[in-house]
């Protein structure tokens, strides 16, 4: 019986081999055995030309809430994080009488006495350290804290906060009457924090301005370049930093200094400076993926025109003809338009579902634009939502998609810095604020770290803080 089993099964095994004869061969050896390939598609994405016309309008409402979103970015609570408190050497007896500047505006006793106790007040308490200026320098923060709240010129630090490992330690101390200034101008030049520091220019009359570098490990300082005249402002430029100098004499003249042969170039016209400008690929330019995109259309100077969008993965013709901002991802973008008639409007165009939703932007005209991967955050002054004059800014994180607003921080000032592919944002509280009726001492604010908010972004470049110096 089991030989009469054993030849059926044999005779099915071989008529089963003779049906796939005639079939083509589509397998590959796996070991042993042969087991059918695995197909797989790797041809390119296909690219799409679109217009207005191949998407459906979608009208939706946005949806404001309160807190961090579940995905996609991260939030740090640095309102801890202390720099210690110092007595600034400006604050000695000795020296005392030469800074009260303000004597002279006192026209009556009650007024004097004001002054003089909020002096005293100031002048007998050690000054908790607060933050001048700071800038992100890969997955490193670099803050200038300044001790000196009689002056605001004698005696400051700089610290190097490790974002990885929430390391905070003090690299630089300036401290002394002969410092005036608090690492004026600080920014990132090709790795390294520089600043700028003002001197009389004894040999020409005038002033001259020594740019000076930091080692962003050891805190060695050395003078970069002596300028003669005043820088009024620097940035990083492909072969070292471009600068805009006011020698006295002409009009405003724009150079470049070169790194690597310690040479200062011939002035330069405006467009050229733009171009060296690192920052313009941030305000300038548009971009999907990293790649730039094309963007025609919009308000030429004489008359609008149809706004068409331009990518690596698509091209599509709007009807939309003004925008103030527009951000681009591989399957959708984004069009801020600001039209005093129609009013305020976030247009999104989706790719995949071929609708284009719109929904009402009030209060982000003078929004600052960061992009992550999937949505964006906009850093928005408290003016276009309360008219009330205070200068705070609070952070929204938007899937435009959806229409969700988070609600995710705000702060008085802030900092913005972008390694490889990743973006923070440091947020600033504010501290100490002084009377308006006794405007001694070094500012009338104090700021304090509070939170980073860190995403993955496909932006090319962020903008760094703009800072009152």
């Amino acid at each position: 019986m089991k030989k009469y089993i054993a030849l059926i099964l044999t005779g099915a095994l071989l008529a089963g081999l003779c049906s796939c004869e005639d079939k083509p061969d589509n397998s590959e050896p796996v070991g042993d055995v042969t087991a059918p390939a695995v197909t797989t598609d790797s041809a390119e994405p296909q690219f799409l030309e679109l217009t207005e016309a191949d998407f459906t309008p979608v009208d939706i409402q946005s949806d404001i809430i309160e807190g961090m979103p579940s995905e996609e970015i991260s939030c740090t609570d640095l309102s801890g994080l202390s720099f210690g408190e110092r007595m600034s050497p400006c604050k000695a007896e000795a020296v005392i009488d030469e800074h009260m500047w303000w004597e002279e505006l006192v026209d009556n006793d009650e007024m004097l006495k004001k002054y003089e106790e909020a002096s005293a007040k100031i002048l007998s308490e050690p000054c908790r350290g607060f933050v001048d200026k700071g800038i992100f320098i890969d997955d490193k923060l670099y803050i200038a804290v300044n001790y000196d709240d009689w002056c605001g010129e004698h005696d400051s630090a700089l610290y190097c906060y490790d974002t990885e490992t929430d390391e905070c330690r003090e690299l630089v101390t300036h401290t002394g009457l002969d410092y005036d200034q608090s690492f004026k101008g600080l920014i990132a030049v090709h790795g390294k924090p520089m600043y700028r520091i003002e001197v009389p220019d004894e040999e020409n009359g005038g002033i001259k301005t020594s740019v000076r570098s930091i080692d962003p490990e050891s805190g060695e300082e050395e003078t970069v370049c002596e300028i003669s005249g005043l820088i009024q402002y620097f940035y990083e430029s492909e072969k070292g930093f471009g600068f805009y100098v006011d020698n006295g004499v002409d009009a405003m003249e724009i150079k470049e200094f070169d790194l690597s042969t310690k040479e200062i170039g011939e002035p330069l016209t405006a467009e050229q400076a733009e171009s060296l400008d690192t920052s313009v690929t941030y305000y300038g330019a548009v971009y999907c993926d990293g790649v730039p995109a094309e963007v025609t259309g919009g308000f030429d100077g004489e008359k609008y025109t149809s706004i068409t969008v331009k990518t690596q993965y698509y091209t599509v013709q709007t009807d939309l003809n003004f925008y103030s901002k527009i951000l681009l991802w591989k399957d959708k973008f984004c069009i801020a338009s600001f039209e005093d008639i129609s009013g305020k409007w976030l247009y999104t165009y989706d790719i995949k579902s071929r609708e284009r939703l719109k929904m009402k932007f009030d209060g982000f005209k003078n929004a600052e634009f960061l992009q992550t991967d999937k949505a964006f955050v906009t850093i928005v002054n408290s003016n276009d939502f309360s008219g009330s004059g205070e200068m705070q800014h609070k952070v929204y994180y938007i899937i435009p998609e959806l229409g969700a607003e988070y609600r995710i921080g705000e702060g008085y000032q802030y900092i913005c810095g972008m390694s490889g592919g990743t973006a923070s944002l440091l947020m600033l509280s504010r501290r100490d604020a002084v009377s308006d009726a006794t405007p001694v001492g070094y500012s009338d604010y104090q700021y304090a770290p509070d939170k980073l908010f860190t995403f993955e972004t496909p932006q090319v470049s962020l903008p760094n803080t703009r800072w009152w110096w």
